[in-house]
C-alpha cells in the first residue's frame, strides 16, 4: 500500500487554477493508488472535493495571508531551500498520519521556480467545481473582475458603461484594479473565505465580465456565462483545455488596438442572447 502526497503549493490563485489543481487532478485520475494527502492554501481547499478531508494538511497560515507575495508557483518569503524543507515536513506529516514508512510515501509537487517550465497539456486534467455553500450579501446580475494584468484605461471605460446600464459589482482578490470597489474585501473573514465568496458571486450572477485568463477558467469550471477578451484565447474556446464545454462562454480574440466601445457592443449582444435563452427555458418548464 502506497500513499501519495500532492503538494505543497504556496503560489498564487492563478497558477493554482492553471497548473497545480489540473496537475494533481491528473495524478489522481491515473494513479492506481487512491490514498492521497493534499497540502495547499487553507482558503482554497473547497476546490479539492475529491480529496478526503482528513487527508488535508494546509500550508502555514501566514503564507496564505500574504496574498501579494504569492507570485506564480512561488512565495516571496521562501527560498528554494526553505521550500525543500516544507516538502520534507509534508512527507513526515504524511508518514505520521498514515503509519507508512518513507519508501511508501511519494510526493508530487510543482517545481519551485520563478520561471517554471510549463507543464505539458497531457499532464493536466481540468475538472469542474461546484459552488461553495456560503452566504453573500447581494446578488448583482453582472460581475466585473478587472484583473490587474489588463489595461486599466480599457477596463475603466467598460466599468463606467456597465455602471450606467446594469446592476454590476466588482469582485476579486487583491490582484485586480478598482480595489476600493471590490465588495469581497468588505467581508471580515476575507482571508478565510475570499475565494468561496468570489465563486458564490460568480455562480449567482447572470454573467461575468473579465479579461481572458484564470477568472475565465474559474467561470468555466462553475459552468457560468462569461464574457472575456484577450490576445491568447485558444485554450478558452471550444475544444480548448480550459473550455470545459461551457457553451455559455464567449471569448473574443483582440489586441490592444481594439476599442473598448467594440467590446461593449459585443458584450451587450451576448448578454441579451443569454437572457433570451434564459426566458425561453423558463417558458418551456
Amino acid at each position: 500500500m502506497f500513499t501519495i502526497g500532492l503538494g505543497p503549493f504556496i503560489g498564487d490563485f492563478e497558477q493554482e487554477l492553471y497548473t497545480f489543481r489540473p496537475y494533481i487532478s491528473w495524478i489522481s485520475e491515473i494513479s492506481t493508488y487512491k490514498n492521497f494527502y493534499l497540502s495547499t492554501h487553507f482558503n482554497r481547499l473547497f476546490l479539492y472535493d475529491w480529496i478526503d478531508k482528513d487527508n488535508i494538511l494546509p500550508v502555514f497560515e501566514h503564507l496564505t495571508r500574504d496574498e501579494l507575495l504569492q507570485r506564480g508557483v512561488v512565495h516571496g518569503r521562501l527560498t528554494v531551500k526553505e521550500f525543500s524543507l516544507l516538502v520534507r515536513q509534508f512527507k513526515e506529516d504524511i508518514m505520521e498520519a498514515s503509519g507508512h514508512n518513507r519508501k511508501e510515501v511519494s510526493i508530487y509537487f510543482i517545481p519551485y521556480s520563478k520561471t517554471p517550465q510549463p507543464l505539458p497539456l497531457h499532464n493536466k486534467y481540468v475538472r469542474p467545481c461546484s459552488p461553495p455553500k456560503i452566504k453573500i450579501k447581494t446578488k448583482p446580475k453582472v460581475i466585473l473582475i478587472p484583473d490587474i494584468k489588463e489595461d486599466v484605461a480599457r477596463l475603466d471605460y467598460i466599468y463606467t458603461v456597465l455602471l450606467r446600464n446594469y446592476d454590476v459589482k466588482v469582485v476579486g482578490d487583491f490582484k485586480i484594479h478598482f480595489i476600493d470597489d471590490n465588495i469581497v474585501l468588505g467581508y471580515v473573514d476575507y482571508f478565510e473565505n475570499c475565494y468561496k465568496y468570489i465563486c458564490k458571486y460568480i455562480s449567482e450572477a447572470d454573467i461575468v465580465v473579465c479579461p481572458a485568463g484564470h477568472w475565465t477558467l474559474l467561470c468555466n469550471m462553475l459552468g457560468k456565462p462569461v464574457f472575456s477578451w484577450g490576445s491568447c484565447v485558444s485554450q478558452f474556446k471550444e475544444n480548448g483545455l480550459y473550455y470545459l464545454n461551457n457553451h455559455k462562454s464567449l471569448v473574443i480574440p483582440c489586441d490592444e488596438t481594439m476599442p473598448p466601445e467594440r467590446l461593449i457592443e459585443l458584450f451587450q449582444n451576448f448578454y441579451q442572447s443569454t437572457q433570451n435563452k434564459h426566458q425561453l427555458q423558463k417558458q418551456w418548464r
